[in-house]
């Protein structure tokens, strides 16, 4: 969903790099050559990471990234997972459980994250087992924007208030890339998540980034009311634009009711008289 803001907004200035096999990390120096190389000026993908982007020689560099709450999204990656069309038949999150799958994944030295999930902290830094300190820095550094995905309209009228010039408008009518599961998930699927050896780990970064947002419209707007004020306007801005049949009925329902308020009115003319 932010990829198509994104590219609503920088238009062919923008780039998404992901690859097949998207655990890749881009060094320093290859994320430097992104930018002499081509024309773009905002990338975005699985492969960047913050351990290499802040050691990248970039004027101006900021990072963005977003955060979700880790039960939710584990098992909103298990759904995912299962039910796309282009995941392997024989993966198996195609045959087993979410309890069957937190058993395998957890029984494994390591975790590969197309197996079933995993860690949001180490993917962002870029190393296994990773702090949360190096993501304290650099949103103190203000290197970092790092919003939870509950936030997403906030996240998005900060970026447009701090940089006007390039995300002009963030409006979005329909959800994409959401996977289809339960809006209340069995009890033994949220216990079996809390299993999941990053939960914890990620649980805090998660807290971290609802942490820094005041922070960061406090940034953003000169006061908390202008904030309110461009996020109810926001939200106006993300209603599906009308159909033309439904413009035509709104249109005949409103013909309708003011002949009922004309002949309403006309009565009481008569009883006046």
């Amino acid at each position: 969903m932010f990829r198509n803001i994104v590219s609503n907004n920088f238009k062919d200035a923008a780039a998404v790099e992901n690859p097949l096999m998207s655990q890749q990390n881009y060094t320093a120096h290859q994320i430097e050559r992104l930018f002499y190389l081509y024309p773009y000026r905002f990338y975005q993908g699985h492969v960047f990471h913050l351990n290499e982007a802040l050691e990248a020689r970039i004027s101006n560099l900021v990072l963005i990234s977003f955060v979700r709450e880790p039960i939710t999204k584990a098992l909103s990656s298990y759904y995912y997972l299962r039910q796309r069309d282009f995941t392997n038949p024989n993966h198996p999150t195609k045959h087993k459980s979410f309890c069957e799958m937190v058993d395998l994944v957890s029984e494994k030295s390591t975790c590969d994250s197309f197996d079933l999930d995993s860690s949001q902290l180490d993917w962002l830094v870029g190393a296994k087992n990773a702090k949360l300190d190096m993501v304290e820095e650099a949103v103190t550094n203000g290197k970092l924007l790092l919003f939870p995905t509950e936030k997403f309209d906030s996240a998005c009228v900060i970026l447009e208030a701090l940089f006007q010039d390039d995300f002009r408008d963030c409006s979005y009518h329909t959800k994409i890339n959401a996977s289809n599961r339960p809006s209340e998930p069995p009890d033994e699927d949220v216990i079996a998540a809390k299993r999941l050896p990053w939960i914890e780990g990620d649980k805090k970064l998660h807290d971290y980034a609802h942490a820094t947002l005041d922070k960061l419209i406090a940034t953003a707007f000169k006061s908390r009311e202008d904030y309110e004020h461009a996020l109810m306007d926001f939200q106006k801005r993300c209603v599906p634009p009308k159909s033309s049949d439904e413009a035509i009925g709104e249109i005949q329902n409103k013909k309708l009711s003011l002949h009922q308020r004309l002949r309403g009115a006309a009565r009481i003319i008569i009883r006046g008289k």
